[in-house]
């Protein structure tokens, strides 16, 4: 028997695609510059990402808005697809960001000072 093109792309999609759980797996454990938990299980996810040409900050979108990154919340380390994601709670209105996951973020390396000994 032969399935028709539409109910054969519908299964092969389901079968390719990652379940919400799996996907939303590497979020697990992730806890902000505060301590705070990140993901609340359905509160992590990709971001639009970019940086304002007028005024030359850093925003992701998220509610349907464009945000500044909030900088106290940027975790240092890199996503599973390069993408900016974003934790937060609620899903209307101005955004409670826990954490924040800026592209390229686990390339970056802060500067090291030597160390004074003896003065």
């Amino acid at each position: 028997m032969r399935l028709p093109f539409h109910a054969l792309s519908i299964a092969l999609a389901t079968v390719a695609l990652p379940g919400t759980a799996g996907a939303h797996d590497w979020y697990q454990g992730l806890v902000s510059p505060h301590g705070v938990v990140c993901c609340g299980n359905t509160d992590c996810r990709p971001v639009p990402y970019r940086v304002d040409a007028s005024t030359g900050k850093e925003e992701i979108e998220a509610n349907g808005s464009w945000w500044p990154v909030e900088y106290d919340k940027v975790l240092n380390l890199s996503t599973p697809d390069g993408g900016a994601h974003a934790c937060w709670s609620n899903p209307r209105g101005r955004p409670e960001f826990r954490c924040i996951i800026l592209p390229g973020m686990a390339s970056l390396t802060l500067p090291v000072t030597p160390a004074v000994v003896g003065r």
